[in-house]
């Protein structure tokens, strides 16, 4: 690191004083080398480095998918396995010593496959877990996949979620897995409009894909429930209390007033009514625009598993739907929200 940096001081001085003789002086004097934030440093600086050694003999260690530490007690299952999106999840095998060692992956459940089930590794490899569905027994079923590394024997827990043809026959419109449901705003299942105002798709608008808006922009505030909704149809498997993310594009509260508002609800219940714009600081601003998002989240009581129809609620006019997320209580933290679930 120290090379490259008196590397480039010296680049940079010949560019100033040696090149063109010297026509461009000063055209690389900004500092630019050790940013530890937005603002530049007073000064360059050699960025930290640390020096990693390399532990004598074989030393295994694993990390399995969804977990940022290696393995341990805390981290040792896979994400859920479900027949309607059929995920393949990795294992990485690495080496933190300077010998190879070999691995074999075993299973009691015959059901669970492996991209490798043997072999030796001198740095790291991953290794894919999938499950044969024609051989997966019905309903949620658990399976331990045993990992020996060398001289370490590591246990890593799954679970695959294989419901019935009856049960499969039932589900209509985005399937719960993982513990949440991804929705973008334009995969509804129904729209309900009035004879003054309707909904309008805007394509591409959305980080991940559309948006959804009523039209026109102008028009008075409508009661939630009364007026003008977005339908979609969701199959939750976790009953209790669950929590509604609505992402939109971020908006001025351009009318003045109280701020714009929306609703959400599930099946017949009353809609919950949010203010989009009831944190008025400097600071949420800053990161509405910085990420070009606004996210709005409400709480709601899911009495039974199954079948059930979300329904997002035009309350002020201009405000832009790009997304929604149901979180049942697996919902991890993502920059863009999740992919969009499997819907049926």
């Amino acid at each position: 690191m120290r090379h490259y940096y008196e590397k480039d001081s010296l680049m940079t001085h010949y560019f100033h004083t040696g090149m063109a003789e010297g026509k461009w002086n000063h055209m690389m004097a900004q500092t630019r080398i050790g940013y530890t934030y937005w603002q530049q440093p007073e000064f360059n600086v050699v960025p930290k480095t640390e020096r990693v050694s390399v532990l004598s003999g074989a030393q295994p260690d694993m990390q399995v998918e969804g977990h940022g530490a290696v393995y341990s007690s805390e981290s040792d299952r896979l994400p859920e396995f479900d027949v309607f999106n059929q995920p393949s999840y990795y294992l990485e095998l690495f080496n933190k010593g300077d010998q190879s060692f070999k691995y074999r992956l075993t299973s009691k459940q015959k059901w669970v496959k492996f991209s490798s089930a043997k072999g030796s590794i001198d740095d790291q490899k991953r290794i894919y877990v999938s499950i044969d569905w024609d051989q997966a027994p019905v309903g949620l079923n658990e399976a331990v996949v045993n990992v020996k590394a060398g001289k370490r024997s590591m246990d890593v827990k799954l679970s695959a979620w294989n419901p019935s043809e009856a049960q499969k026959a039932a589900i209509s419109g985005f399937v719960e897995t993982r513990g949440y449901v991804s929705m973008e705003s334009s995969n509804y299942s129904r729209v309900n409009e009035t004879d003054a105002i309707s909904w309008l798709v805007i394509p591409d608008i959305g980080r991940t894909l559309d948006g959804m808006v009523a039209q026109p922009y102008r028009v008075e505030e409508q009661v939630a429930g009364e007026g003008p909704s977005i339908e979609y149809e969701l199959y939750l498997r976790t009953p209790g209390t669950v929590k509604v993310h609505a992402y939109f594009s971020p908006t001025l509260n351009y009318p003045g007033g109280e701020g714009l508002h929306y609703g959400i609800s599930f099946d017949d219940d009353a809609p919950v009514v949010i203010n989009a714009h009831a944190d008025a600081s400097d600071n949420a601003w800053y990161q509405k625009v910085g990420n070009s998002i606004m996210v709005h989240t409400s709480e709601h009581s899911i009495e039974s598993a199954g079948q059930h129809t979300l329904k997002y609620h035009m309350v002020s006019p201009g405000l832009v739907l790009q997304k929604i997320v149901v979180d049942t209580g697996g919902l991890k933290n993502t920059y863009l929200g999740p992919e969009e679930s499997f819907k049926k």
